[in-house]
C-alpha cells in the first residue's frame, strides 16, 4: 500500500506524526503510553499483551539475507541491499534524512546548468561531478531514517506499531520524500517487473537435451540488472532461453488481471525530443 502525502501543506506537528509512526526498533514498536489507546480499540485485551509484540518483534522482524535481498555488483559478487538504520545514521536519537544518490551524467547535469535548473556544476579534470545542487527538490530525493536503539539492535524491518500489533506480521514501512524519489519508488514498485529468473536450453555430457534455470538478483536495481546482465553474456550467450513462472502469474496472463492495482499513470514518451 502508497499513500501520498503533501508535505508543503502539513504542520510541523504534523509532520512530526507522521515520522513518528515509524519505528525500527523492537521496544519502540508499541510505547507504554500508546498501550491504553490499543486496549481501547481493543487490539489488547490487558496490558501484558505488549510483551507478546515484542516477542512478535523478535521473531518476525529482524534481517536475514537471503536471495529477495541480495544484488549483484559489476564484479558479480553479491550485496544485501537492506539498510542498517543504525549505522547509517547520523544521529540515531532522531528522525533523518538521508540524501540518495544523484545517478546524472555529466551531459545531463550541463543541460540542467544551460537552462538554469542547477547552480554552476564543479568538475574535476577527469569528468567526474564535484558539486551538483539544484533548487528543485525533484533532483535531490531523500529517504527516511528512524530512530534507533542500539542496545541488542536487530536490524529490523521498520514499522508501523499500530498495524504491527493487530496484524503480527511482517512489515517494511518507508518514506520516500521529493517528487524525485517517490516517482523511483513507485516505479520500481508499481510499474517495473523483477526478471527473477531465466532458463536455458542445452546438452549435457551424454547428449541429452536439459534445461537449466538460473536465479536473477532484484533485476529491478538497475546495478544488479547490470551484473546479472554481464554474468548471463559470459556464460550463455547465444543458448535459446525462457523464463520460468508460477501458476498464480500464468492465471494473471491469462485471464489479464493486473498484476499490481494502482491508481497511479505511468506515461510513456511524454515529450517528443527536437
Amino acid at each position: 500500500m502508497m499513500v501520498a502525502l503533501d508535505y508543503k501543506l502539513m504542520t510541523i506537528d504534523e509532520k512530526k506524526y507522521v515520522d513518528n509512526l515509524i519505528r525500527a526498533s523492537i521496544f519502540d514498536i508499541v510505547k507504554p503510553e500508546e498501550a491504553e489507546k490499543i486496549i481501547e480499540d481493543e487490539i489488547f485485551s490487558t496490558i501484558d499483551d505488549i510483551h507478546t509484540v515484542y516477542n512478535d518483534g523478535i521473531n518476525f522482524l529482524p534481517h536475514k539475507c537471503n536471495d529477495g535481498c541480495l544484488v549483484k555488483k559489476p564484479d558479480g559478487t553479491l550485496r544485501c541491499r537492506k539498510l542498517n538504520n543504525l549505522h547509517v545514521s547520523k544521529d540515531n536519537t532522531k528522525h533523518k534524512f538521508m540524501n540518495l544518490p544523484n545517478d546524472y551524467s555529466v551531459e545531463c547535469l550541463r543541460i540542467l546548468e544551460r537552462i538554469g535548473l542547477t547552480e554552476n556544476l564543479s568538475i574535476d579534470k577527469d569528468g567526474n561531478v564535484l558539486k551538483f545542487k539544484s533548487n528543485l527538490p525533484f533532483f535531490h530525493p531523500q529517504r527516511h531514517i528512524p530512530p534507533t536503539n542500539p542496545t541488542n539492535d536487530l536490524n529490523i524491518s521498520p514499522v508501523e506499531g499500530y498495524t504491527f500489533d493487530a496484524c503480527k506480521s511482517m512489515q517494511n514501512i518507508q518514506v520516500p520524500s521529493n517528487t524525485g524519489g517517490c516517482s523511483k519508488y513507485c516505479l520500481k514498485y508499481c510499474a517495473k517487473v523483477d526478471e527473477q529468473n531465466y532458463v536455458i536450453v542445452d546438452v549435457d555430457g551424454s547428449g541429452k537435451m536439459v534445461t537449466k534455470a538460473t536465479y536473477l538478483h532484484n533485476t529491478k536495481v538497475v546495478s544488479s540488472k547490470m551484473g546479472e546482465d554481464k554474468d548471463r553474456k559470459k556464460k550463455h550467450q547465444g543458448k535459446p532461453s525462457g523464463h520460468c513462472i508460477g501458476p498464480l502469474e500464468m492465471l494473471h496472463l491469462i485471464l489479464q488481471y493486473p498484476e499490481v492495482v494502482r491508481n497511479l499513470n505511468f506515461i510513456k514518451n511524454l515529450y517528443n525530443a527536437t
